[in-house]
């Protein structure tokens, strides 16, 4: 158990035995937290200046995605797909693993779009790099991304 000494209502001062004028507090209790009307604490608020804007949001959104497919990688998927595209508009017939590639190359767009909606919502959060802000990364879109 901790003791907290407050001043206007914030800790100012900790100690580990109770004197005059402490209240107790808990082990996650520190200097600058603010105690609530239920005897609580809260930790202190992060100044706006620190909290996450949308070109920082913009730059996690771009890590992640290309964490899973890189640039290059990106270019490969995409002149492939251009390639199954062109032989359909041709005439040409696909093959199985043909299909089953254009389902994954829309489903890794829808996945892209999702990304990128996400952004504006996570302006100003503090942990917006948390994998919970963001949609999931299924098995599947990975391993297509990896083939290339």
């Amino acid at each position: 158990m901790k003791y907290a000494l407050l001043s206007n209502g914030v800790v100012d001062n900790i100690a580990y035995e109770s004197f005059p004028g402490y209240v107790e507090a808990s082990d996650m209790v520190f200097g600058g937290f603010t105690q609530n009307g239920d005897g609580t604490f809260s930790p202190p608020a992060i100044p706006a200046a620190l909290l996450p804007t949308l070109d920082d949001v913009k730059a996690e959104c771009k890590r992640r995605i290309l964490a899973v497919a890189s640039l290059e990688a990106q270019s490969n998927i995409n002149g492939y797909v251009n390639n199954i595209n062109a032989m359909v508009a041709t005439g040409g017939t696909l093959t199985t693993d043909e299909h089953a590639d254009l389902l994954l190359f829309n489903r890794a767009m829808r996945w892209i779009a999702a990304m990128r909606t996400a952004c504006p919502a996570l302006v100003g959060v503090a942990d917006y790099t948390a994998d919970s802000h963001w949609p999931a990364l299924d098995a599947d879109l990975a391993a297509f991304a990896q083939r290339f």
